[in-house]
């Protein structure tokens, strides 16, 4: 059955031994937890990067960027770029470096040592209405101020990780 009327195999099984092999999988962007951080409007940072710089389409007018690693201030260069109003709350103690010093040269405004305690949602919970953004220290158990900034999207981004999934 295997073969064909001339005695020649219908099928072949081809073993090829590669003596490398090169994994190039990409990486994930990590969200960031917060209260209500599943509500329409919220997104990682990379999607609202996407979204201006691939379709000009605009996540919205007034944004607030939180992060915890330089890769985010490209997001909020991008938006600021495209003439989207942006905030930058940044986890981190210090942020120095190119692109911060990059975003502070564009205007943006940034929040270091602090992080989004709340979101205010209007519509049903369909609308961001605002974030509360309070300070954050290491090792501190609760929040004693908070500051409330106007916004209609947020965009999050907690770092990368490797896509190891095609390797494991």
């Amino acid at each position: 059955p295997a073969l064909l009327a001339a005695g020649v195999p219908r099928h072949r099984l081809w073993k090829v031994r590669a003596r490398q092999v090169i994994l190039a999988t990409g990486s994930i962007e990590r969200p960031l937890a917060f209260a209500n951080n599943d509500r329409p409007g919220i997104m990682l940072a990379s999607a609202a990067r996407a979204m201006v710089e691939r379709y000009g389409v605009a996540p919205g007018a007034q944004g607030v960027v939180f992060t915890n690693n330089d890769d985010a201030y490209l997001t909020a260069l991008a938006l600021r770029r495209a003439g989207i109003g942006v905030r930058l709350v940044d986890s981190r103690g210090r942020a120095e470096g190119v692109l911060p010093n990059k975003a502070r040269a564009a205007g943006i405004d940034v929040a270091t040592s602090s992080v989004i305690s709340a979101v205010n949602t209007s519509f049903g919970g369909l609308n961001i209405a605002s974030v509360k953004v309070a300070a954050y220290r290491k090792g501190q158990g609760r929040v004693i101020a908070e500051k409330k900034v106007e916004c209609d999207f947020i965009a999050m981004s907690g770092g990368w990780n490797p896509a190891l999934h095609l390797w494991c």
